[in-house]
């Protein structure tokens, strides 16, 4: 209505004089520049995207779409995720990582980009009797069987995983070479000579007796029970179980004892075996010079040490009440060994220890002061159950050592234990200046608040007497000393 022409021919010339459309569709989506981090994730709005570990710090690009989030490098696309809504989010695919597990296949289980990938069974089965065939080295073989996933589909080599199984071929060329028969179109060729990884198998004549005496049928299982068996034990750390279930089996069938019998003798050689490991570990880590126990120390060579004290104090209660111990004596009375036996008996209680000289303990924090690590070294000195510093006020301290080493006194004031062995005076019972103490402290407000952290709460091993090295060297030299000429 009051135009000359139709609503059709406005509609061409309308057309006629738009532009033509661009040759390629328009690609709906935001678009960011981004760099792969050392982590090998890429942010975007707020979140972090993996990609391969290939591509870690390279330029890409980031286009980001409704429902997903795909990045590039160069005019390679080389990742692809649902995207994520939730602010400060990760998201991460779990074979972008696979390369770094392969390299370092103890990780398989700790890294958090693996956590909870959840895969068909098949898949937990081959693992399990990969390292129950191979130990460690069948971890690494089971993530390459995963790096298949890089190139195949889930579902191409979870077949493949399952023939593998089927067919006994447990191991990572045996599974490639299914997945890429069955993708051809041809038979697998399992040939050994072809594939030498696959396990080879030696089969005997042998009799029926030998058959039922053989190792491998513990409490008449089958060789797959025995593997996955086995396995399961490494798995839960069960050493003296995998050593020692065939024997104890045979002994208790022997004598007619029940399972829960059975039972309980395995658990109890596990426990002792495990409780010596753990006082093992605990002496490594306490860093003894040597181990020594109270009963080689001879009491009666210095009788001014309180035996029952001593006694009490291998009970380590006084741990718990986080007091200290000071042995107090001049040079070659014991004071060492009976720290080293202290420190043995905490160490067979289950707890922690730290041995160290205080000349070697003071360079050691200087050197980490120097490093930047002193806080790192303080924190790990000021978790041990008890701290042994020995030969304290042997070497006269600088004054930045002295300062360091009270520190190490302050942050364990009523929170560990610390026993030193000194030759220095010592009496709390008088009113007798410390001077040879402030001599190696190099001041008397430092030494003051020093004695007075150590002091409080603390028992005192008075061993002074007979050097034991200047002993032991006159008997051997009157041992060793010709015979008087007039006495043959």
């Amino acid at each position: 209505r009051g135009h000359t022409e139709t609503i059709g021919q406005r509609m061409e010339r309308d057309l006629d004089a738009l532009p033509p459309l661009p040759p390629a569709a328009y690609d709906a989506c935001e678009k960011q520049a981004g760099r792969v981090s050392s982590l090998s994730l890429v942010r975007y709005r707020t979140k972090d995207y993996s990609v391969p570990v290939a591509y870690g710090y390279r330029d890409v690009l980031v286009r980001g779409y409704v429902d997903e989030v795909v990045i590039s490098c160069g005019s390679e696309v080389i990742a692809r995720h649902i995207r994520s809504y939730e602010r400060d989010d990760f998201v991460y695919d779990p074979i972008h990582y696979l390369p770094l597990s392969e390299r370092k296949p103890g990780a398989l289980d700790q890294a958090a980009p693996l956590q909870g990938w959840e895969l068909p069974d098949e898949f937990g089965t081959l693992r399990r009797l990969l390292e129950s065939r191979m130990g460690r080295r069948g971890k690494r073989e089971y993530v390459q069987v995963l790096r298949l996933l890089e190139t195949f589909t889930q579902q191409e080599v979870q077949a493949a995983v399952k023939d593998a199984i089927r067919l006994g071929a447990i191991s990572f060329d045996a599974v490639k070479h299914l997945v890429l028969c069955r993708l051809e179109g041809r038979p697998p060729r399992l040939d050994l000579e072809l594939y030498p990884c696959l396990p080879k198998v030696r089969v005997n004549t042998t009799s029926t007796r030998a058959l039922y005496d053989s190792p491998h049928r513990k409490g008449g299982m089958n060789d797959r029970s025995t593997l996955l068996l086995e396995h399961y034990l490494k798995e839960l750390k069960l050493p003296s179980f995998l050593r020692e279930y065939g024997k104890m089996a045979a002994q208790c069938a022997a004598e007619g004892v029940d399972h829960p019998q059975y039972l309980l003798r395995l658990a109890e050689l596990e426990l002792i075996d495990r409780h010596q490991r753990m006082v093992e570990r605990r002496i490594r880590a306490a860093r003894f010079p040597a181990v020594k126990s109270l009963d080689s120390f001879d009491f009666l060579a210095i009788p001014s040490l309180n035996k029952a004290l001593v006694m009490e104090l291998a009970r380590c209660e006084y741990i718990e009440r986080r007091e200290n111990v000071i042995a107090v004596g001049n040079s070659g009375t014991g004071k060492t060994h009976i720290a080293l036996a202290l420190g043995l008996a905490v160490c067979q209680r289950g707890m922690s220890v730290g041995f160290t000289r205080s000349a070697a303990l003071v360079h050691e924090l200087m050197e980490a002061r120097d490093e930047g690590r002193l806080l790192n070294l303080q924190r790990q000195l000021s978790r041990l159950n008890l701290l042994i510093i020995d030969e304290l006020g042997f070497v006269p301290l600088s004054r930045t050592g002295a300062e360091l080493l009270f520190e190490v006194f302050s942050q364990r004031y009523e929170r560990g234990s610390i026993l030193v062995t000194t030759n220095l005076p010592f009496d709390v019972t008088t009113d007798l200046p410390f001077d040879e103490w402030t001599e190696v402290f190099g001041s008397e407000r430092l030494t003051g608040a020093l004695l007075d952290r150590l002091t409080h709460h603390v028992h005192i091993l008075e061993m002074n007497g007979e050097s034991y090295r200047l002993k032991r060297s006159r008997e051997n030299a009157a041992s060793q000393a010709p015979n008087d000429p007039d006495e043959e």
